[in-house]
Parts: structure tokens; C-alpha cells; sequence
């Protein structure tokens, strides 16, 4: 069986974006603290999704930990190219403004990941209107012990 390698490329474009949001939105976050990456190498049914540095192995593959990075989000290459063509970037807008809903920090300010609730979802769905996903889950967090699909 042949092994496949994971393909990754940090793109300084996407990190662009997540700091003009961080900027607009998440006054808190520091944006050099965030790591981007477009990658093949996620579910196809996910746009993106983050993690903390110190637990994805894949920053220590890319030759990044000696950075002091807290936070990694992986852009679905093939989402994101998808997406490439509009003017305004809503959906681009949309995939790193949900993935930077999940930053916190602890009372020792070390970084943390949280989950969404009802209201993050509302104001996503207020801001980018409505979709399949925003509804899984928001069923799944008015019915936690469903057996939904989704992010």
C-alpha cells in the first residue's frame, strides 16, 4: 500500500485575511500567533478546522514549531479554490471567521480551543445567511446526544 504524503503549502494570502478579521473582530487574537495552511489532507466535508500547535503534529512536520505559534488552521485546498473566483471573499470570510471562533485563552493565557453555542451560530448565519451546516449544528447543540454529521 502506498503511503501518501501530506501536501501543505502556508499561504500568506489566507493569513492576510484572518488578520484583517482579527482586526475587524477578535481584538484579543494575535494574528502572528496563527499558523495557515491550505491542504488535500482534511475530510472533504470540512472547509477548515483548527487545532493548538503544541498537539498537531503536522507543525512540526512543516519545519514551523520553532515559531511560536498557539494555533494552526488547515484551509481544504479544494473548498478554498472554489471559492477563489468571488469579489467580495464571503465564503473565505466565512470559513476563517468560524474557524477563529474557537481561539480563547486560559486564565494563565495559554491558548485553548472552545466550542460553539447557539449564538455563534445565529450571528454566522446573520452575517453569511444560512446553510446545511450552520443547521447540523445547530440541532446538535439544541439535541447533544443526536447522531448528526458535521464540523
Amino acid at each position: 500500500m502506498e503511503k501518501k504524503l501530506m501536501v501543505a503549502v502556508v499561504d500568506d494570502r489566507i493569513h492576510a485575511l484572518v488578520r484583517e478579521i482579527v482586526e475587524c473582530e477578535f481584538p484579543d487574537i494575535d494574528p502572528d500567533r496563527i499558523m495557515v495552511i491550505r491542504t488535500s489532507k482534511i475530510s472533504r466535508h470540512r472547509a477548515a478546522q483548527i487545532g493548538l500547535v503544541r498537539t498537531r503534529e503536522k507543525a512540526v512536520q512543516l519545519k514551523y514549531a520553532q515559531r511560536d505559534w498557539d494555533y494552526i488552521i488547515e484551509v481544504n485546498d479544494s473548498v478554498w479554490v472554489a471559492y477563489e473566483d468571488e469579489k467580495d471573499q464571503k465564503h473565505h470570510r466565512r470559513i476563517i471567521r468560524h474557524e477563529l471562533m474557537h481561539v480563547d485563552y486560559d486564565k494563565h493565557n495559554s491558548p485553548k480551543l472552545v466550542d460553539h453555542d447557539v449564538v455563534a451560530y445565529l450571528y454566522e448565519i446573520g452575517q453569511f445567511g444560512i446553510d446545511g451546516r450552520s443547521l447540523n449544528q445547530i440541532y446538535r447543540l439544541a439535541n447533544p446526544h443526536a447522531q448528526a454529521g458535521g464540523n
